[in-house]
């Protein structure tokens, strides 16, 4: 959106999240469904490999809620795996 010189709003405010390091974790998972498709635009019979992106994200909140406590914040997975 920043890029495009839009500037989303909501009520209440959000806190500014465009450069929180999960987008990294985001952009690598992208990229390794992305480096498959030449194999697949060459080879007819290459079968696509999905992303583990989403159960890692899904098992890291897992191991949160069985291993965390109300004391400490919530995990940074969180609002990736409620999407």
């Amino acid at each position: 959106m920043r890029s495009a010189n839009c500037t989303p709003v909501s009520h209440p405010t959000l806190p500014p999240t465009h450069q929180h390091h999960m987008w990294d974790a985001w952009d690598m998972a992208a990229e390794l469904c992305l480096s498959q498709l030449p194999s697949l635009v060459e080879d007819p019979n290459a079968e696509f490999q999905p992303s583990t992106f989403f159960t890692e994200q899904l098992t890291a909140f897992e191991v949160w809620l069985d291993h965390g406590s109300e004391h400490k914040k919530p995990p940074e997975q969180l609002p990736i795996v409620l999407q």
